[in-house]
């Protein structure tokens, strides 16, 4: 999956993905966790409950074929954008090693909002040289890229309802235990 990057639309059950999304917008914010398969199953935490539904339908029930080998769990993310939200360039490592450790794959999953807004769009640089690739927003769409890939979002410079943010959940898969600096769930 080296330099590859692979987008996939409509691939959550509609139910499942509105539900996060209205969770998350609920709670606000970004928030993150670092979970094992195990824990995939249960969490008493509303919000990361529906979140969670959607990680393992993603890569348990849909992408199986894409996910890498010995996954020992997920860092979850969830970011809600309105406009004028943007995200710096950067590159999913974990944030407590000395030295640069990417997860094996990272995964971003769009949930809402369902109609189309201005920028959001995911770029990714696949050379390292400042070659991105644009990937638009798109509701249900699911995007997995070579996690050590630098990548942004373009700043939302429209939302067709104010109160419908852009809502992202990120999984990178990790073949170890990850130490996060902070866990906000």
């Amino acid at each position: 999956m080296k330099n590859s990057v692979l987008v996939f639309d409509d691939v959550c059950e509609t139910a499942l993905i509105k539900r996060a999304y209205d969770q998350i917008v609920k709670r606000g914010g970004a928030s993150y966790k670092f979970t094992t398969l195990s824990e995939l199953w249960s969490d008493e935490d509303q919000t990361l409950q529906a979140v969670k539904k959607v990680v393992h339908d993603v890569w348990y029930n849909k992408l199986y074929k894409h996910r890498p080998e010995n996954i020992f769990g997920y860092e979850i993310w969830h970011n809600v954008m309105y406009e004028g939200g943007n995200l710096d360039l950067h590159t999913d490592c974990d944030e407590s090693s000395e030295k640069m450790v990417c997860p094996s794959m990272s995964c971003v999953i769009y949930c809402g909002p369902d109609d189309r807004i201005g920028g959001g769009q995911l770029l990714i640089d696949t050379t390292g040289q400042n070659d991105f690739e644009v990937i638009n927003y798109r509701y249900n769409r699911v995007v997995l890229f070579d996690s050590s890939m630098p990548h942004q979002v373009n700043t939302v410079s429209y939302l067709p309802n104010s109160d419908q943010p852009r809502v992202a959940i990120s999984c990178p898969a990790w073949d170890h235990e990850i130490k996060p600096k902070v866990e906000r769930y």
